[in-house]
């Protein structure tokens, strides 16, 4: 069995019960925790000049944006994950050496908003991501770290996951969207590294692709399911 099956039946067991009580509220500080890097985050120049860029977009399905006004919900992942990132204040987990919130909730909230779920809904597709993203993310450890930026990199992986949840994906799409995901997936060091605005980029990124993923494979688009292996 690959790494990528076992990860979707994991995902998929999340939807099939109700959330524990504490597991639902430590999601609920989560998010308030995103929120709250993300409106400092959302006067960064990057994501000023993302916003002009994609704010020109027709806006069929629409998501809001942190920082005001609505864009589709690939877009409004990208931007609002860029705001989550940009200001460095978002929630990080150590052992993973990652910031599994900006993606994952900027994905999960785009997902939902576009289809008017319940806040109950958000609370389990953040779950969703989180859990599966995190484990990646302990795996890859601080040798990928060297050269590749985990926010972007493993945080395609929880934006997948949660808009998956979002979407209502099966076991079997679950595992089409993270391979889907694992190919989708950068953020190479040298953005911060040297003087550039593309370090909240990665986390952009992410969560449109974790969207993106989803939704493809919501469709029907497969994904090799040996990418982690």
């Amino acid at each position: 069995m690959h790494a990528i099956e076992v990860l979707s039946a994991f995902a998929d067991k999340i939807q099939q019960e109700p959330l524990p009580t504490e597991v639902s509220r430590h999601a609920k500080r989560a998010l308030i925790d995103w929120y709250a890097a993300a409106y400092p985050g959302a006067s960064d120049p990057a994501v000023g000049i993302l916003r002009s860029l994609l704010l020109d977009e027709p806006a069929c399905d629409v998501a809001d944006l942190v920082a005001g006004g609505q864009a589709t919900a690939r877009s409004a992942a990208l931007v609002n994950g860029a705001a989550a990132h940009a200001a460095e204040l978002d929630d990080s987990y150590r052992d993973a050496m990652y910031h599994p919130g900006a993606a994952t909730i900027a994905a999960a909230l785009a997902a939902c908003q576009e289809q008017g779920l319940s806040g109950e809904r958000l609370l389990k597709a953040i779950v969703t991501g989180y859990e599966v993203s995190t484990r990646i993310g302990v795996v890859l450890g601080r040798a990928h770290y060297q050269y590749w930026h985990s926010t972007g990199t493993v945080g395609a992986f929880g934006a997948a996951a949660a808009a998956g949840s979002a979407y209502g994906l099966t076991q079997a799409q679950f595992a089409h969207a993270l391979g889907t995901a694992a190919t989708f997936s950068a953020g190479l060091q040298q953005a911060f590294r040297t003087d550039s605005m593309s370090k909240p980029l990665h986390a952009a990124r992410a969560a449109e692709a974790g969207v993106l993923a989803s939704k493809a494979a919501w469709r029907g688009l497969t994904g090799a399911w040996d990418m982690l292996d």
